[in-house]
């Protein structure tokens, strides 16, 4: 007898099944809200109205976000479209960090999610239909790319313009995020870019910036680093690559007359210092008989200009503090029979 009765209830079980279904109807890509998710289509092929109760539940990359049970709800034969105005009352749990998504009407963030929906009779809770789907919230985004400075960039100004792209396709309330870096000797530029930044500004509400006021002052030679992160709902939704830049500011030069002699003594400068120029020499002479002043800039050297042979001398000289050798000339024999070397120097007022 207990046989035939559990046969009896599977076969009801499957009749009944076989009258009902539920479909669910998808959410809009943008703006997804919990509540929504009950909207579905369910079909009674029953003869009479039945009372159920739906239970819904989702998740996210495979974890349970939320888990609902709702009122008892009237189904006609032939069925009803169910929406989030049938729900007057009911249960959810909610993870702790979609919690406040429900609470506060707010929509789902970017996301791939499921959500199913099922239909129990309310007078003995057997279950009557089911139906999952999944869902993306957001779809691809384009994250930010960098404009200004452009990639290995040479810029002159102390305070630069920064300006990137915004999000594509736009987000609601999305935020920028950019830092700047050093680059040091031996670094490539996306491990500078974890290092301590000389800028790092948050909530940037615009895709540009100007280099802070506050910013370590960047330093003429020097190889910098940036990137650009955007923000939605607390989370990181679009990094930029690292693109750098160097800072070759712009000097006001002056020519200054460094010294004279009596031709054909022509005197000769020889200059050393940490600066690009680094040391001026004489050559010997060559078949011509001529003598070529030459300048030394770290490992390279090039010819400069001609001298008169034989008379040649050296002469040391510096620049005061702050002043930067640029170039240089010789000029003359005047009437007198002076030859001058003029220097073109930087009194180092900018950069």
């Amino acid at each position: 007898m207990k046989k035939h009765i559990i046969l009896l209830l599977a076969l009801a079980g499957a009749l009944a099944a076989q009258n009902w279904s539920v479909q669910l109807l998808p959410p809009p890509p943008q703006n997804v809200f919990i509540h929504e998710l009950w909207k579905c289509r369910i079909t009674n092929n029953e003869k009479e109205p039945v009372e159920v109760t739906l239970t819904g539940w989702a998740t996210e990359s495979g974890k349970e976000i939320a888990r609902g049970t709702s009122n008892p709800i009237t189904i006609p034969p032939g069925g009803k479209m169910v929406t989030s105005a049938d729900i007057t009352g009911g249960k959810w749990d909610y993870d702790s960090k979609y919690e406040p998504y429900a609470l506060e009407g707010r929509p789902l963030p970017r996301g791939e999610y499921k959500y199913c929906i099922r239909v129990d009779r309310a007078s003995d809770g057997q279950m009557l239909a089911q139906d999952c789907e999944d869902f993306e919230v957001g779809g691809k985004i384009t994250p930010p790319k960098l404009i200004s400075p452009r990639k290995f960039d040479e810029i002159k100004e102390g305070r630069p313009n920064f300006s990137w792209t915004p999000l594509i396709p736009p987000q609601k309330d999305a935020t920028y995020e950019i830092k700047i870096v050093e680059v040091k000797e031996g670094m490539s530029a996306e491990e500078a870019i974890d290092e301590r930044p000389l800028v790092e500004e948050k909530d940037l509400s615009t895709t540009t910036l100007m280099y802070p006021a506050y910013g370590d002052t960047l330093e003429p030679g020097n190889e910098y680093a940036w990137q650009v992160k955007a923000v939605v709902d607390d989370e990181i939704v679009g990094e930029s690559e690292v693109w750098t830049f160097a800072y070759s500011p712009t000097r006001d030069y002056e020519e200054q007359q460094i010294f004279k002699a009596n031709w054909p003594h022509i005197a000769v400068q020889e200059y050393s210092s940490s600066k690009p120029i680094t040391r001026f020499e004489v050559s010997e002479p060559d078949d011509s008989g001529y003598v070529y002043l030459r300048a030394y800039s770290n490992a390279s050297s090039g010819g400069i200009l001609k001298n008169w042979y034989p008379h040649t001398a050296f002469q040391e000289f510096r620049f005061p503090e702050g002043e930067y050798l640029v170039g240089f000339e010789v000029q003359g024999p005047d009437d007198e029979g002076n030859v001058y070397l003029l220097a073109v120097g930087s009194n180092g007022t900018k950069g």
